[in-house]
């Protein structure tokens, strides 16, 4: 058990799944990637990695494939992992996707300050119990599935309502 309960790989985009079996896989806790990766190793964490306590994507680039950009944490990304303690996303992130980190359990989480765009429901039930190291910059839009209100939050005076998100003004 202990031979896998820590790995770090270096991965090519879409070949994370090829890398261990899924005995194997079973037995990772703590998972540090290196490398590139897109929306394929996204779905293969979520499918089947739901059990592991640290995620680190903080040294990947994450290439574009599909519909899914490069830079963009895909839609439901991370959606219902109940055990996941820390996330460490890469610097070059600039999109959360939509549910991304929805049903997420987690205390310990940090945001690039890169990010410009936050997709709705990207924290629906989501319970942060620690440190959120949020970026510098607020995001310039974020999206929310019911219509905001009339004004922006409190914390985020720049951003005016515009739909269902807002949209930094300056």
């Amino acid at each position: 058990l202990a031979k896998f309960s820590e790995m770090t790989l270096n991965v090519q985009a879409g070949e994370l799944g090829n890398k261990l079996t899924l005995t194997e896989w079973k037995k990772v806790k703590t998972l540090s990637l290196s490398g590139h990766i897109d929306v394929r190793d996204f779905r293969f964490i979520n499918k089947n990695l739901k059990y592991i306590s640290k995620l680190d994507l903080s040294s990947v680039s994450i290439s574009s494939y599909e519909n899914c950009k490069a830079n963009y944490i895909p839609d439901e990304a991370l959606y219902d992992f109940m055990i996941l303690k820390k996330v460490l996303l890469p610097e070059s992130v600039e999109t959360l996707g939509r549910s991304a980190f929805s049903n997420c359990k987690t205390n310990q989480i940090s945001f690039p300050d890169q990010i410009k765009e936050i997709k709705e429901n990207c924290f629906q039930y989501a319970d942060f119990s620690g440190k959120m190291a949020l970026p510098v910059k607020p995001p310039t839009m974020i999206h929310l599935r019911t219509p905001p209100p009339a004004a922006p939050p409190a914390i985020l005076p720049e951003f005016l309502s515009t739909g269902n998100s807002f949209r930094k003004t300056a």
